[in-house]
């Protein structure tokens, strides 16, 4: 509205000065909500995954099938404590895949392997409020192709391979909504430091198992139990948070698992004719 229409309606001075305020404020507001919406509240949400802290002082996976290589999945339960102090207003982490990575075994240790993508799961969706969370997850884990991998991983923490705890970084990339309006694409990346805990009355995570030996005996009876692992029992660790990881680390993980993912889909719809064939 021009400044004569105005005069025509008979405003005064300070009448049209509010009008125009009140305007000016519209256009002000009509660019900073989308701003705010787009581009602080995503910064804001990944500011907060990156520096809240996780702890899982029960990580344990059971319900191993008798031989890993033929059925590559198990069962894996998760009792998290999640300290977020950074986002004033509680929030909502949509269901997400959540993956394992490890690190390349310690020099000279009985088992080897590279660092590697270990297994994955789904994270349910969660509600997550300003302080302190505590959840717990009761669902399927999938380990990767390489499954021996994880099982020279699990012999080595049952075995004292890891004095100092294990290193395990636990990534993916979770949906966050706030407020009804807000909407995030957000990354998670933890470095955990993972201990294994022992059964009940000494019960270690091979029935029967015997000390670390380096004997041709003792790695002969061990490579022939990884070959079918029917004689693994639960593997339970507890994990502490060492701190946010490099967002470029994130990046390479999850595009690793992508590939993963993809290789995992063409092996199983591979038809078993063709093997039939071939043998």
């Amino acid at each position: 509205m021009c400044s004569s229409d105005l005069e025509d309606m008979g405003l005064s001075t300070g009448a049209k000065g509010c009008i125009a305020c009140g305007v000016g404020t519209a256009v002000v507001l009509a660019i900073m909500i989308p701003v705010g919406i787009l581009v602080i509240a995503p910064k804001m949400g990944q500011h907060a995954l990156d520096v809240s802290e996780m702890n899982i002082p029960n990580s344990t996976v059971y319900g191993l099938p008798e031989n890993l290589h033929l059925d590559h999945t198990a069962k894996i339960f998760n009792n998290v404590i999640l300290k977020q102090t950074s986002l004033p207003f509680a929030s909502r982490l949509h269901e997400t895949q959540m993956v394992m990575h490890i690190p390349a075994s310690p020099e000279g240790s009985f088992f080897e392997w590279g660092e590697t993508n270990l297994a994955w799961f789904n994270m349910p969706e969660q509600d997550i409020k300003h302080g302190t969370n505590s959840f717990s997850i009761d669902t399927t884990i999938n380990v990767l192709e390489n499954t021996d991998d994880f099982v020279h991983w699990a012999f080595m923490l049952s075995l004292g391979g890891f004095p100092y705890g294990a290193t395990v970084y636990i990534v993916g990339q979770p949906k966050m909504s706030a407020l009804g309006i807000i909407h995030m694409d957000l990354k998670l990346g933890k470095k955990m430091n993972c201990s294994y805990v022992p059964g009940p009355d000494g019960i270690e995570l091979v029935q029967n198992s015997a000390p670390l030996q380096t004997s041709e005996e003792s790695i002969t009876a061990r490579r022939l139990a990884i070959a079918g692992v029917g004689g693994m029992g639960p593997v339970t660790l507890t994990c502490k948070d060492e701190g946010e990881m490099e967002s470029d680390y994130i990046d390479e993980i999850l595009q690793n698992f992508t590939q993963d993912l993809e290789r995992t889909t063409t092996t199983t719809a591979a038809p078993t004719t063709t093997e039939a064939v071939a043998v």
